[in-house]
């Protein structure tokens, strides 16, 4: 009869999964300590209005979340906004000479913001040019665009259609606050359930073992910039709804609450680690600790500076998770070992061809499905953050593949 060692399954540490989870914890005792402070913080009207008020931050930040978590950054998206802004406004003005398509006028301000997304990212994956001299370069040239096309001047006399984005409501519901969750929910699906969104926190966690894996790096760093322009200008959109007109100064500053809404979710500005639901939460702790002062009559200068100390505490808490991680996955060469053998015991039970590299194994590639579940379901018995594990030995997930250093 042959002897099974048993199945090696990492260790519970609940000092780490507090950590991981400790965004959802503050936005609690946040809206309880507001509610007790002032009890109309918790009527309907006031709820409504927080969400209604950072549906354009959550939207910006949903696609920062794609750069960040690629080890990027774009600076950029507030003069973006302001661009794809402008330039839908132009096609729905009737003002402007010509009747045209609302249809039209979407496409184009989202195509705007697209194009200048997609020159970010060219320069960044391409040229490679460092994304944050990118990305500082195009705050300056699309704010600069949008005054040429504008000529410095307001588009107004939007169409009631048009209007209806910013200002409508279905059944209650603001539209923005539906536009904000449609776009949670297409960008949640692109990320979790599709190979792009592996690829990312691929790319995010290691770029070249990722490279090595047979991964298009350029492409999905040029994907990402692409998507985060593309959501700048659908933001832009919704401002020039609002405010029922497009205006050249439009996102002046917001690319820092948007920054701001991801590293308070928990997106790592290493890249390779965040979650987009904590984009969204980070984005409600903006909108409810400015909406709670106002309540309370804080002055908003007030404001400007504990938003700049809650922007350090995330990432001073992003450290401190990274450096938990890193101490557990510091258990020593005898239990590296171990490990790695009960590693490559589960890979040899897949029927399948993987990722196997080092300087003397070739390459390999991992099929779709399960079989993909399946191979990072062995890659986590030797460490679920696939960090290093040993000095000897270091396994870098890479999606869909395995690099060993």
């Amino acid at each position: 009869m042959q002897n099974t060692a048993p199945p090696l399954r990492p260790k519970r540490n609940y000092r780490a999964l507090l950590l991981n989870n400790v965004i959802f914890v503050v936005f609690a005792l946040l809206c309880a300590a507001l509610a007790l402070s002032n009890p109309q913080f918790l009527e309907i009207d006031n709820i409504r209005n927080v969400v209604r008020q950072i549906s354009i931050n959550g939207v910006l930040a949903v696609g920062l979340t794609f750069v960040i978590l690629t080890s990027g950054i774009d600076l950029s998206v507030g003069s973006v906004l302001a661009f794809g802004g402008i330039v839908a406004a132009m096609f729905a003005s009737t003002a402007v000479p010509g009747e045209y398509p609302l249809i039209l006028a979407l496409v184009l301000g989202l195509g705007a913001g697209l194009g200048l997304g997609l020159v970010n990212g060219f320069l960044v994956a391409y040229a490679r040019v460092p994304a944050f001299v990118v990305t500082l370069g195009m705050l300056s040239a699309g704010r600069g665009l949008t005054l040429i096309v504008s000529d410095g001047m307001p588009v107004s006399r939007l169409e009631p259609g048009f209007l209806a984005i910013g200002q409508g409501a279905v059944f209650g519901v603001p539209i923005p606050i539906l536009i904000l969750f449609g776009v949670f929910g297409l960008a949640w699906v692109l990320l979790y359930k599709t190979t792009f969104g592996r690829y990312v926190y691929a790319v995010g966690g290691n770029e070249e073992a990722a490279r090595i894996s047979g991964i298009s790096t350029r492409r999905v760093r040029l994907a990402v910039y692409g998507i985060s322009g593309t959501l700048a200008a659908l933001g832009g959109v919704i401002l020039a709804a609002r405010t029922t007109a497009g205006l050249p100064q439009a996102g002046a500053g917001y690319e820092l609450d948007a920054i701001a809404a991801v590293v308070i979710g928990g997106t790592s500005l290493a890249g390779g680690q965040g979650r987009l639901v904590g984009t969204l939460v980070g984005a409600l702790i903006i909108g409810v600790v400015n909406n709670g002062l106002d309540l309370l009559g804080v002055s908003s200068y007030y404001q400007l500076t504990l938003k700049g100390a809650i922007i350090v505490v995330a990432v001073l808490l992003d450290s401190l998770t990274l450096w938990v991680s890193a101490g557990l996955a510091s258990i020593g060469e005898e239990e590296t070992l171990r490990r790695f053998d009960g590693f490559l015991e589960e890979v040899s039970k897949l029927q399948t061809p993987f990722v196997l590299v080092s300087d003397e194994v070739g390459l390999g590639v991992v099929p779709e499905g399960e079989a993909v579940r399946a191979f990072r379901d062995a890659l986590g018995l030797v460490n679920q953050r696939a960090a290093a594990v040993a000095d000897e030995v270091q396994l870098c997930v890479a999606g869909v593949g395995v690099r060993i250093k």
